[in-house]
């Protein structure tokens, strides 16, 4: 039986991370319970990339002094939840060394049969809990949509989004929607 399919104890993160370490697999942890996360769709993968590739370019020529990272970054929600979001741009100086980014600005979820009710719901207030997260986006690879909620004040702001630019500020750039789904086939009519 693998360690994964024994019941596992409530974990904080500083538990989570320690246990993840050279552990095969992904894993989020969600109110001290430790989350595996399942395989992905081609799609899933190919439009993750995408969203990296675009916000690693614009990053690159605005000059903002943030860094993109795809999956594998972890994000520490409280002392009981860490996430791992499919993409992430974290602005300010990087530990290279470190488990966690402590300053992420954006962060995206590409929704998944397995994970969608968690990145529609249970993430999107919980994201918000970080102060530093100013935009959270869920991308739908079937629609060909991006939901940008970015933080308005005191209020969560939402817009949906079929194409054009997508404008985060901070860190302060402009994004073609479009380059996310470049390496999907065309939508059949």
């Amino acid at each position: 039986m693998s360690d994964t399919a024994k019941p596992l104890p409530r974990m904080t993160v500083d538990e989570f991370l320690a246990w993840s370490q050279g552990r095969e697999g992904r894993y989020e942890l969600h109110d001290g319970e430790v989350i595996t996360m399942r395989p992905e769709r081609l799609a899933h993968v190919a439009v993750k990339l995408g969203v990296f590739l675009a916000f690693r370019s614009a990053l690159k020529t605005e000059q903002t002094g943030c860094t993109a990272f795809g999956d594998g970054v972890t994000i520490k929600v409280d002392r009981l939840t860490a996430f791992e979001p499919d993409c992430t741009i974290h602005c300010g100086p990087v530990d290279f060394n470190a488990l966690l980014v402590d300053h992420p600005v954006v962060v995206v979820e590409v929704l998944s049969p397995s994970s969608r009710a968690a990145d529609l719901i249970r993430k999107l207030g919980r994201y918000f809990e970080v102060p530093s997260i100013q935009h959270y986006l869920i991308i739908d690879t079937d629609k060909r949509t991006t939901i940008h909620y970015r933080r308005n004040g005191q209020e969560i702001a939402c817009q949906i989004l079929g194409g054009g630019v997508l404008s985060l500020d901070p860190p302060g750039i402009d994004v073609q929607i479009d380059e996310f789904f470049a390496d999907l086939p065309p939508i059949e009519a």
